[in-house]
């Protein structure tokens, strides 16, 4: 497990080998994986199980079971969905057991796994030991996602920042490198970016009559 959930560095690479390995642990073809992105949960990958049908799982008190998962931080695992007393029927898909597993690194929720089988199904029924085992897998999971999104990050920021050293050498520039000399005044000029670029600039324009323009611009937004 450990070597499979390692194998790839990047989230978009890593969710679907996730996935597959989960469904296949489960003996299964119906899953999704939720990702936390701005304070909400998004289904970034799935087999079977799309994202907006998560809102028909419910309990018979209407919290999606997903929301509950997502609240309590507690897996969640209903055997015998379709005739479960604790859940109101689904109609669209009939399932045989419902399973929605939390991924949490450091008390934080990054992840949120849905595993499902249809109703009628004949593989074998998941066991209590089979629980146990996706709540000891779940960790590993944490890592290897947590990891990733780190990466991310990592990629994300070297990239601003060369964004940002390309956008500073065009500044650079766009500045006058020689500045002219005048016999009434004598001129100076020079621009330090608070922040890595500036949104100032200046220039001198030599006219035809002798004189020289004076060019001082701030950008501002707005907004």
């Amino acid at each position: 497990a450990n070597r499979i959930i390692r194998s790839e560095a990047e989230l978009d690479n890593l969710l679907p080998v996730i996935m597959d390995y989960i469904l296949y642990i489960a003996n299964t073809d119906m899953g999704s994986i939720m990702i936390k992105k701005d304070e909400q949960f998004v289904t970034k990958v799935h087999s079977n199980f799309p994202g907006k049908i998560l809102k028909y799982y419910r309990f018979q008190n209407g919290e999606c079971i997903a929301d509950h998962v997502i609240k309590t931080h507690d897996i969640v695992y209903i055997d015998n969905y379709s005739e479960n007393p604790a859940v109101e029927p689904n109609p669209r898909v009939l399932l045989d057991y419902y399973i929605c597993l939390p991924v949490v690194i450091k008390n934080d929720l990054l992840a949120v796994i849905n595993i499902a089988q249809k109703y009628g199904n004949t593989k074998l029924k998941l066991t209590q030991e089979d629980i146990m085992t996706f709540d000891a897998i779940a960790s590993l999971i944490g890592t290897a996602i947590y990891n990733a999104i780190l990466y991310q990050e990592t990629l994300l920021k070297q990239r601003q920042d060369e964004e940002l050293r390309v956008a500073n050498e065009i500044q650079v520039k766009l500045l006058p490198r020689v500045i002219p000399a005048l016999n009434q005044a004598k001129l100076g000029a020079i621009s330090l970016p608070a922040k890595d670029i500036g949104c100032d600039y200046y220039d001198f324009i030599e006219l035809d009559n002798g004189n020289v323009g004076i060019i001082i611009a701030e950008y501002r937004d707005w907004e």
